[in-house]
């Protein structure tokens, strides 16, 4: 394991990379703002992540945006976006289990820019 916050910071940090995927080798994952827990065999290992991203969740208009969506084709508003960031930066983290990639897309949009990472 590891080297999931790692890929997270390169994408992140990328002027030349628009988004990435990492497969995982973990029974179960676990992304919050400020890094990554993953689990294997019983035993949990935590990652940090440079800078504060943004964990989306499925079925959110985040997870359209994280898979290649144009974000003024989701959202009408600056403000709008601003909310789902800060909603989904404050939202309960879950494990998810049968996950074997997580993806990486960093959106600069009317001058707000945020990191989604989800699987």
């Amino acid at each position: 394991m590891g080297g999931v916050a790692a890929a997270v910071d390169v994408v992140a940090t990328s002027p030349q990379v628009s988004a990435g995927t990492y497969a995982l080798s973990a029974d179960a994952i676990r992304i919050g703002p400020d890094g990554v827990a993953l689990r294997r065999d019983g035993t949990v290992t935590n990652e940090c992540f440079a800078d504060i991203v943004t964990p989306v969740c499925h079925g959110t208009l985040l997870w359209e945006l994280l898979r290649g969506a144009r974000p003024d084709h989701l959202f009408e508003t600056v403000d709008g976006f601003e909310r789902a960031i800060d909603t989904a930066r404050s939202r309960q983290r879950e494990w998810r289990t049968d996950v074997d990639t997580i993806r990486i897309r960093p959106v600069r949009w009317r001058g707000l820019e945020a990191t989604l990472v989800g699987t």
